[in-house]
């Protein structure tokens, strides 16, 4: 069973460590929520908002995020292969240390975003 969390208001909360493989996260409010090392493998966040999250060391394999708000993130030492990421804001997020190996989308807004060591 696929958990939903479909335009849920989960702004603040702190889902550190959780798994949360495959959720449906669409439109879901995350803003400054704490997914710290969280596994959101296979999950989708399209139109997500996730300005000033902690995503750092968090698994987003595969994850469909089409659409999704970062700004400000938090990424690093994230997992983002295979990532889907079309429309997507990255603008001020971090992602030092992170990887996106064979992610892709087109129109990805990432002004300021820190990207070292990232592969």
């Amino acid at each position: 069973m696929r958990l939903s969390l479909r335009g849920q208001n989960l702004s603040g909360v702190d889902l550190s460590g959780a798994n949360l493989q495959y959720a449906d996260l669409t439109d879901a409010n995350l803003n400054n929520a704490d997914l710290t090392g969280a596994d959101l493998s296979y999950s989708t966040l399209n139109g997500a908002r996730l300005e000033s999250a902690r995503m750092a060391g968090s698994q987003l394999t595969g994850v469909e995020m089409t659409g999704a708000n970062l700004f400000r993130s938090d990424l690093s030492g994230a997992n983002l292969d295979d990532a889907r990421m079309g429309n997507c804001i990255l603008a001020d997020a971090v992602l030092t240390g992170a990887t996106a190996r064979r992610a892709s989308g087109d129109k990805v807004q990432a002004p300021g975003a820190s990207l070292n060591e990232t592969d």
